[in-house]
């Protein structure tokens, strides 16, 4: 089963550049990862669908979620949890990516962390979770 992606090797990356030009930093410490996208129907029911009604795709909406430890000395292209605090108070849209080692997997999208919570419970080491609200599509690659 050489094609399966762990976990592990897939991380979790926010732009932190106020410019065009992207600083991608990786969330330090994610233990876990979701990504959720919903797609709305429009219900069309006229003559001319007879007895039964037609479905259409219509509006998309996607959340990305992850948890992970609080590292507050986080390396120079990583990003602590409390950096990600920092934009959630700030309450700014940024780009965010869920992006492999090898780059075969990309899930990329701009959005806004809707959600933070900070859980600290002995013995444990103390963790966060996040959840990010699109603004905008979600795409399988990053635009060029």
């Amino acid at each position: 089963m050489a094609n399966e992606l762990f976990s592990k090797d897939i991380g979790v990356y926010i732009d932190s550049s106020a410019t065009s030009t992207p600083n991608w930093k990786l969330a330090v410490c994610t233990s876990s990862k979701s990504l959720s996208i919903s797609v709305g129907a429009t219900e069309i029911n006229n003559d001319c669908t007879g007895d039964f009604v037609r479905n259409l795709p219509s509006t998309a909406s996607w959340t990305m979620s992850f948890e992970g430890d609080v590292n507050t000395v986080p390396g120079a292209s990583e990003i602590s949890s409390e950096g990600i605090f920092d934009i959630v108070i700030a309450r700014t849209t940024k780009k965010f990516k869920f992006q492999s080692l090898d780059n075969s997997y990309i899930r990329y999208g701009e959005g806004f962390i809707s959600q933070f919570d900070e859980t600290a419970t002995a013995p444990e080491y103390q963790t966060y979770s996040v959840s990010i609200t699109g603004s905008g599509p979600i795409d399988d690659a990053i635009p060029t």
